[in-house]
């Protein structure tokens, strides 16, 4: 199976179909190039198009932090190697957060849900953001991502930008 028949997208909130043409295609692209810019062979990611009241909710469920907040990554624990796919874990986006950032960082909104996207793809495979190395490292393998789909490395561009 190839990595792009397995990332599923569920649109839970109809603004992301209002907002844009093909949500989905946006966020199984940057999936797609993360996880190839990681040298990951690849697996099954599931996303969910949300709302921020959904996200909120799930952020304050999972992570004790009762606001909305604008992707979540739930990365599911590996276990042994078996034929087929293997399962990363959900990704959830937040519609009104992911808007209003890209407006403030002067970016599209395709390319912010790219951004975050790529993003939290990179932590279902284990990249994570604790440690100055860690962040530096995460950022240069989004801002390769990103270039693979034509969109300017967000880093570059402004220091302002956050995830």
């Amino acid at each position: 199976m190839s990595i792009e028949s397995a990332v599923l997208v569920d649109v839970r909130s109809p603004q992301w179909t209002l907002a844009m043409a093909d949500p989905a295609a946006v966020c199984r692209e940057a999936v797609i190039a993360a996880l190839a810019v990681a040298g990951s062979p690849g697996g099954e990611v599931s996303i969910v198009l949300a709302d921020d009241g959904l996200i909120r909710t799930l952020n304050r469920d999972h992570r004790g932090e009762d606001r909305a907040t604008n992707v979540l990554a739930f990365a599911l624990e590996a276990g042994p190697l078996e034929p087929g796919p293997r399962l990363l874990g959900d990704i959830v986006l937040a519609y009104e957060t992911t808007v209003r950032e890209a407006s403030e960082f002067g970016r599209s909104l395709s390319d912010r849900i790219s951004h975050l996207i790529a993003h939290a793809s990179l932590h279902l495979i284990g990249y994570h953001h604790d440690e100055p190395a860690q962040a530096e490292a995460m950022e240069r393998l989004e801002a390769e991502a990103l270039a693979r789909l034509g969109i300017a490395d967000p880093y570059f561009v402004t220091a302002a930008v956050g995830v």
